[in-house]
C-alpha cells in the first residue's frame, strides 16, 4: 500500500521523499519523514502529504493558509502551488530524521528554520546561486 493509503486507514507513516523540491530539509538518502494522518486544522508551516492538481502525491511546506485553500511551497522551490481544498492533505509531518537523528517539528530551532525559511522564499533562488558559487570556487583551489 502506498503512503497515501496507509495515512486514510490511520497509520503513522515514515518514508525518503524523492526529489530535490525539499531540499534543505531533505538532502540525501537517510533523511526521512514521519507523518501522521490528518486531522485538525491546517496551519502556515506545516509540512503535509497532498495530492496535487496533476494527482501526483506531494509533501511540501504550507505557505499560506486562505478561505479559498492552501498554498504550498516546497523549500527548494519559489512558486506557490495552490489553492487546493484540505480535503486533499492525507497527513501531517511529526518529525523528521535527517544524517540518522530524529528531529520533532515543534523544536525551537526547526520552527525558526521554518519560519526563516518561508520568509525567504522570494530570495531561495539567489541564495542557492551564490552557494553553489561558492561550493564550486572552493572546489577550484
Amino acid at each position: 500500500m502506498d503512503v497515501a493509503g496507509l495515512l486514510k486507514e490511520g497509520q503513522t507513516v515514515q518514508f525518503h521523499p524523492s526529489g530535490n523540491s525539499m531540499f534543505p530539509l531533505f538532502s540525501d538518502a537517510s533523511d526521512y519523514a514521519i507523518v501522521k494522518p490528518a486531522s485538525g486544522e491546517l496551519k502556515k508551516l506545516d509540512v503535509a502529504v497532498y495530492r496535487n492538481n496533476d494527482g501526483i502525491l506531494v509533501i511540501h511546506r504550507i505557505a499560506r493558509v486562505r478561505e479559498e485553500g492552501l498554498y504550498f511551497v516546497g523549500d527548494r522551490q519559489t512558486a506557490l502551488e495552490g489553492p487546493l481544498s484540505p480535503d486533499r492533505v492525507y497527513g501531517v509531518m511529526t518529525h523528521y530524521i535527517k544524517k540518522g537523528k530524529k528531529h520533532s517539528v515543534r523544536s525551537p530551532f526547526y520552527i525558526l528554520y521554518s519560519a526563516v525559511w518561508l520568509m525567504l522564499r522570494p530570495f531561495r533562488q539567489r541564495l542557492f546561486d551564490i552557494a553553489h558559487f561558492l561550493f564550486r570556487r572552493n572546489r577550484k583551489r
